[in-house]
């Protein structure tokens, strides 16, 4: 699934996200690139784990790395 969000402000460390329908997510400023500006689209794709595994083994690592912070 991929789900578009523009970026409509900022609130202390996090990022305050709109998606189409006009609900709103609060993300952490630190986990989006440092150059994100008010109005930018960003995309999540979202997939559970077992999908991850069967396509793409590799990917499915490097995120469950990042989820444990192993480098």
């Amino acid at each position: 699934m991929l789900y578009s969000f523009t970026v409509s402000g900022f609130e202390a460390d996090q990022a305050i996200l709109q998606d189409e329908a006009g609900e709103l997510l609060l993300w952490p400023r630190t986990k989006l690139p440092a150059d994100l500006s008010l109005g930018a689209k960003i995309y999540f794709s979202v997939h559970p784990q077992k999908d991850l595994v069967d396509h793409d083994p590799q990917l499915a690592k490097n995120i469950l790395n990042e989820i444990l912070k192993i480098s």
